[in-house]
């Protein structure tokens, strides 16, 4: 068994079709049907389910060899990288991904700043949308992604508190709003938006809303496809932070007990130095209420 083996299988297995797996490699249908049960039989077990009808289906052991062949493939990558780090004298990476619009978040001259204590280290910040940050974590192609801490993550994967924001309404109203916050009294016959986004905060302000109004239905809505008119008598739920990406007339905290915690999501395998280094990102008054 090579290395190249786990990089078709786990290619094929990204692809859920020996055709489509086959295009990606360039190489013929039969040819990677030929790679997959060599591997099979090096190996002496079943990869794929053949007998299921309907689609491409691993076996109980290819599921298992699946994470086998991510996890052998993940460390051959970092210790080659090393590697080649000590035989060239060459730094490290280390690849931050941020939300575009959580970037008012964090200091980036400070984190150029604070990267001078740890320069071994080549640091890139990367930026895509919500719903690509945690696939390209989790495919390592970064080392640590800042957003809304999730509902759940893979128990290899841990959250780290930086800041937080209020839970605060959008809506649309020519009429002037003097009060510092919303009181959820005032949503009663409101249609209500929440965010679709997987974020735990959210959750626990849905939770509430749910048990104040418990026949009111709710709807729901994309951040990246938030609309440029809000229809009228509706609200939207976010995050105080992102009220100046939208256009908008009212952007108010609620009055709820709750709010949004942001921070970065890392693997276990992260260097205690870079983890230290993701510490200092956290504003003066955070650090201090941890204290």
């Amino acid at each position: 068994m090579q290395i190249n083996d786990l990089e078709i299988f786990i290619v094929l297995c990204d692809a859920q079709s020996f055709s489509k797996a086959a295009n990606l490699l360039y190489i013929s249908q039969p040819a990677l049907s030929q790679r997959i049960q060599k591997l099979e039989s090096e190996i002496g077990f079943s990869l794929i389910d053949r007998n299921h009808k309907n689609g491409f289906r691993l076996t109980p052991a290819g599921e298992h060899f699946l994470d086998f062949a991510n996890n052998t493939l993940h460390s051959y990558n970092v210790t080659l990288s090393e590697c080649n780090q000590l035989a060239y004298q060459t730094k490290p990476s280390f690849i931050i991904g941020i939300e575009q619009f959580d970037v008012s978040y964090l200091n980036q001259e400070m984190i150029f700043k604070n990267m001078d204590l740890y320069n071994q280290y080549d640091l890139q910040v990367e930026y895509a949308m919500h719903r690509d940050l945690l696939d390209h974590l989790f495919k390592h192609d970064f080392n640590c992604v800042f957003m809304a801490k999730p509902v759940t993550l893979p128990k290899e994967y841990h959250f780290l508190p930086i800041t937080t924001d209020k839970i605060a309404c959008i809506w649309q109203d020519n009429k002037p709003y003097t009060k510092p916050t919303i009181s959820t009294a005032e949503l009663q016959d409101k249609i209500i938006y929440l965010p679709r986004e997987n974020y735990a905060d959210m959750k626990e302000v849905e939770t509430i809303l749910h048990h104040l109004y418990p026949s009111k239905i709710f709807r729901y809505y994309q951040s990246v496809n938030f609309p440029p008119n809000i229809p009228e008598n509706a609200v939207y739920i976010t995050n105080y932070q992102k009220r100046s990406i939208f256009n908008i007339s009212h952007c108010v905290p609620l009055d709820i007990n709750a709010e949004l915690h942001l921070g970065f999501i890392y693997a276990s395998t992260i260097s205690s130095t870079m983890l230290d280094f993701l510490e200092l990102l956290k504003p003066t008054e955070t650090k201090q209420n941890d204290t």
